[in-house]
């Protein structure tokens, strides 16, 4: 039966599941995710999810979990973060745990995610970056139907390495006429 991802918001009870998604992946998102590194603690889980409260009510960021709808099971993760409420754009992230990829989960989470952005904060515009060598997470990109805007150089910096990184954005525009869907 194929999963039903969902995004949610994090609860307390939901550290060790966290803790173990992302121990699960440690070895294939290493690469690509700054805050993800081998020997990540179930301490470093409880602080992240302890603190989506006040970056949620401070309006900092909006952080979710990717949960398969019919069994909670943690499938990864996503949010918006560097929020420009003058300009109306934000950056979008998201991961999905190593034994639940290629079933089309970011995709779904991303579009979810996206929709939030528009809908709930009022956002105008969604940056969706990656570093040039990560091609999974390009193809999540380009199934969402944003659109590609070039190479940022030295956009990126991935365990003490500066590094370039693709572009792509959503509009709300796009979003609103069905483009982006």
């Amino acid at each position: 039966m194929p999963v039903e991802p969902i995004i949610r918001e994090f609860k307390k009870t939901d550290i060790a599941n966290f803790h173990e998604a992302v121990s699960e992946s440690i070895k294939e998102a290493y690469y690509w995710l700054p805050w993800c590194h081998p020997g990540y603690s179930i301490d470093e889980a409880r602080s992240w999810i302890l603190m989506q409260e006040s970056l949620r009510q401070g309006g900092h960021e909006y952080n979710f979990l990717i949960v398969d709808r019919r069994t909670d099971l943690i499938l990864g993760g996503t949010g918006i973060n560097t929020i420009h409420n003058f300009h109306k754009f934000c950056f979008l992230g998201y991961w999905v745990r190593s034994s639940q990829t290629g079933k089309g989960i970011a995709t779904s989470a991303t579009m979810q995610t996206a929709r939030f952005a528009f809908e709930e904060i009022g956002l105008n515009r969604i940056e969706i970056l990656m570093a040039v060598d990560n091609a999974a997470s390009k193809r999540v990109a380009e199934k969402t139907n944003a659109k590609y805007e070039g190479i940022a150089r030295q956009k990126l910096f991935l365990h003490n390495t500066f590094v370039d990184a693709h572009v792509f954005t959503m509009l709300r525009n796009d979003y609103v006429t069905g483009h982006g869907e």
